[in-house]
């Protein structure tokens, strides 16, 4: 795999947001499947690396304040222990953790994604697309791979971890252009490609809370009635 073009393609696809770079994109002889799909695991499991990495340096530091809080007598009980708690990540087998869950965690995010990106563009179809399953993918993979990468790094750094609410909101314009440019639809059309699945996955789930609530309430109301007797 020639890595030097796969990250250059990254950097167009995210640095430069316009149909004509896309539809160069979506035209690209390497825009297949398979070579977007080892780009989103890539990406992934390097992400995920790093990014837990990140999270037990920064737990490991908290961790160390918690031991010089320890020592203070004048540090109010409850500080104390909110710096003696650290982060469960950084407990004996957070470097394991690590590295057997990024490999896994690599792989679900890449089927979620093909399963995103294959319900999209059936909606986009539908609303008369005429784009095809492949560089549908290989565009959303050029700018999501990167994207993903900087989210679990930056996730994980405290502080900077505020800048993936950003990070999410350009993304969403991103696919947003990949479904206009790669289906030829109108803007109206696109955003609706992108609403109608987040309606409906926002849907099921209330119905899946709602159904629990109504299994659950009278064994909770039961528990309260013991209890108040």
């Amino acid at each position: 795999m020639d890595f030097s073009a796969m990250f250059q393609t990254w950097i167009n696809a995210v640095t430069k947001p316009n149909e004509a770079s896309y539809q160069e994109l979506a035209n690209s002889p390497h825009a297949k499947t398979s070579n977007a799909l080892i780009w989103l695991f890539i990406a992934a499991l390097v992400g995920g690396l790093l990014g837990g990495l990140l999270g037990l340096v920064f737990s490991g530091a908290g961790n160390a304040m918690g031991e010089i809080m320890s020592q203070m007598q004048d540090v109010p009980p409850e500080l104390r222990e909110a710096f003696q708690a650290g982060d469960a990540f950084s407990a004996g087998g957070g470097l394991v953790g690590v590295l057997c869950g990024a490999p896994i965690g690599a792989l679900v995010g890449v089927l979620f994604f093909f399963i995103g990106a294959a319900i999209q563009n059936w909606i986009a179809r539908m609303f008369g697309g005429v784009g095809d399953l492949e560089k549908f993918v290989f565009v959303n993979a050029a700018y999501s791979a990167p994207i993903g990468l900087a989210t679990s790094l930056l996730s994980n750094i405290p502080v900077l971890n505020c800048l993936t609410i950003f990070i999410s909101f350009y993304s969403l314009y991103l696919n947003y252009l990949s479904i206009r440019t790669v289906h030829q639809l109108t803007p109206g059309k696109s955003i609706m490609v992108i609403l109608i699945p987040a309606l409906v996955f926002c849907l099921f789930f209330a119905c899946l809370f709602f159904l629990f609530a109504a299994v659950l309430a009278p064994a909770i109301g039961g528990v309260i009635e013991q209890i108040n007797q």
